[in-house]
């Protein structure tokens, strides 16, 4: 009930903000909120350490341009399928993976390339050793609503130009499918529920097969045509 009643404030207090820089402002404070009542309901349940993962996204309208106010925690995400149908992921995991990606072991340019491989890939000898145990902590973040007093949510804005559709999804979506099997979905002309539901389907559908990349978890998506 408190996420619910954060997120009715955060709808209207972003709409009144007057600018992006302003309605980030005011979505970092909202997050702040929701992380503090999650740590206090969860201590007075006894549920120490229960936490989620979070994405967002706001769409609004600023000096005639279309623009996104778009935030995230953990692993959750968001993409956007853009005109040419390419698929773009708006976010980044808090994830062990990136950790190690940014640590300077990596050139941008390489890590970049590895964690295009690492969401793409469908056959473990595709992999060396080393991408081998990249892939295998995937699933480890490093932040979560309700899991630390230092929330730390990313919040942007971004310009939607050349953008057709916008996704949001848990681990239980992206993780079972590669990010060229998303962007075959995402691309279809059907309602945006629909699309949602055949992301879902097709998730479970690799779980239930046990393929290279499955992952039982929550699975939500939600389509946003722009």
């Amino acid at each position: 009930d408190f996420i619910a009643r954060d997120l009715e404030v955060t709808a209207s207090s972003i709409a009144s903000a007057p600018t992006s820089s302003e309605k980030e402002k005011v979505l970092k404070e909202i997050f702040k909120q929701i992380n503090s009542d999650l740590l206090k309901e969860t201590r007075k349940l006894g549920l120490d350490g229960s936490s989620t993962t979070a994405s967002f996204v706001h769409i609004f309208k600023e000096e005639g341009q279309t623009k996104a106010l778009i935030a995230n925690i953990g692993d959750s995400r968001a993409y956007l399928l853009m005109e040419d149908g390419t698929l773009v992921q708006a976010t980044e995991d808090d994830s062990r993976i990136n950790l190690i990606l940014q640590s300077g072991t990596y050139t941008p340019e390489q890590a970049e390339a590895l964690k295009q491989k690492l969401n793409n890939v469908e056959k473990a000898e595709d992999l060396t050793e080393e991408e081998m145990r990249l892939f295998d902590v995937r699933n480890e973040i490093t932040s979560a609503l309700g899991a630390s007093t230092q929330e730390a949510t990313a919040v942007r804005t971004i310009s939607l130009e050349g953008v057709r559709k916008i996704l949001l999804t848990t681990d239980g979506i992206h993780d079972p499918l590669t990010d060229k099997r998303i962007a075959e979905i995402l691309a279809q002309e059907k309602p945006s529920s629909e699309i949602a539901n055949d992301l879902i389907l097709l998730a479970e559908a690799e779980n239930e097969r046990k393929t290279f990349r499955h992952k039982k978890d929550d699975k939500t998506a939600i389509v946003i045509n722009v």
